[in-house]
């Protein structure tokens, strides 16, 4: 290459042989005249190119009438439709449930809704494809922080506490909530069944649960007993299973096997908590939610309906000793609560054999369902006893 000669500034490689018109670069080839370092200036300059073309190019007088009679047809016809209305288009869904109460005049809302409204709601309801239209919540519980090596104050407390609900305070010491007494064995699994049932209950409410706090509180004590009582249990095993067994058949809370599953999998995450640095930050939370919710549930009772006085003093005071139970959890947790967090390996085997046990009875359901059409169907007619 001469000496004389000017590199292309784009690729840095061939002889830059070219001038761009317009920001005067020197470049060797199309190429690199439309690559991606120079792309803003060639757009702009082919931009320029046209607009200079379109300024250059002058219509005719009859055009230029021509464009003025089509400019005010548009304006009468915009004008007419908004003075009547444009003709016979129906009035936003917002303003024609607009002072309605969803959860109430349900029978108002369907006739306010059009036709082609109402067979789509059909659709989907038939078509079971309603959860499509909300968004799945994310649980807090699900962040966690794997890294290995920190630099030091890389993960401060309010980075972990983003997005998990605040723990309770002024809780007092464990040994005064004792006294002499000796805490039971049973304690753990306790504890281990009652984070279940938050767990499970919050999935079940996508996240909403304080805003219906008397069913998501029945719920909880529906799936986890031991808040409402004074049972326990004996191993990881026997809590978890009586929780499985109950989820899946209380009418009031039943799902499919698969969604149990996955609660013990968030169980999993939330007595491993956000990082090493904060084991027990998603015990505690999940503890203080739930007080928060027996609360909520508690004050809201008897709100705006006729009840029982009976039930609901019963009520009350069933919530009164849950809370006060949530408040023991949480005092204990704060002391020994990586005692919870070791069971965690006796978890992951309670999913492991209950995820076995579902693929089986699925592969043996598929099996049966496979060879059902090729049984001959028995003949009813026929007389297999007769009297003489």
């Amino acid at each position: 290459m001469p000496v004389h000669s000017v590199m292309c500034s784009i690729c840095m490689q061939e002889q830059g042989k070219y001038t761009c018109p317009r920001c005067q670069i020197r470049y060797c080839s199309v190429d690199c005249y439309k690559g991606e370092k120079h792309l803003a200036c060639s757009e702009l300059f082919y931009k320029d190119c046209c607009m200079q073309e379109l300024h250059g190019k002058r219509g005719s007088e009859e055009d230029r009438k021509r464009m003025l009679e089509i400019l005010q047809k548009v304006e009468e016809d915009d004008f007419v439709e908004d003075d009547f209305g444009g003709g016979d288009e129906e009035p936003d869904i917002e303003e024609r449930l607009a002072g309605l109460n969803l959860d109430r005049d349900t029978d108002e809302i369907w006739e306010r809704l059009t036709e082609d409204e109402k067979k789509e709601f059909e659709n989907l309801l038939a078509g079971q494809n309603l959860e499509s239209l909300i968004d799945v919540w994310e649980p807090w519980w699900n962040k966690r922080d794997e890294s290995l090596v920190k630099e030091i104050g890389s993960v401060s407390a309010a980075d972990v506490l983003n997005g998990c609900p605040t723990a309770m305070t002024d809780i007092p010491g464990i040994e005064s909530l004792l006294g002499n007494s000796v805490p039971s064995a049973c304690l753990p699994l306790n504890i281990l069944s009652t984070l279940y049932a938050f767990a499970y209950i919050a999935r079940l409410y996508n996240g909403d649960h304080l805003s219906l706090p008397l069913e998501a509180a029945e719920g909880v004590l529906d799936v986890s007993t031991v808040l409402s009582g004074n049972g326990g249990y004996c191993t990881v095993s026997d809590a978890l299973c009586a929780c499985l067994d109950i989820s899946n058949q209380k009418s009031s809370v039943s799902r499919p096997k698969e969604f149990s599953l996955g609660v013990l999998a968030d169980l999993r995450s939330i007595l491993l908590g956000p990082s090493r640095d904060f084991p027990l930050v998603y015990i505690l939370a999940s503890l203080s939610e739930l007080h928060r919710l027996f609360a909520t549930a508690r004050k809201s009772l008897g709100e705006g309906k006729r009840q029982n006085k009976e039930e609901v003093s019963s009520r009350k005071k069933k919530y009164f000793q849950v809370k006060k139970k949530l408040i023991f959890y949480h005092s204990w947790v704060l002391s020994y609560g990586l005692q919870v967090r070791a069971l965690v390996p006796a978890i992951e085997l309670v999913h492991d054999k209950a995820r076995l046990d579902y693929e089986n009875m699925e592969k043996d359901k598929k099996s049966i369902e496979k060879v059902m059409p090729k049984l001959k169907p028995r003949n009813v007619d026929k007389k297999l006893i007769e009297e003489i």
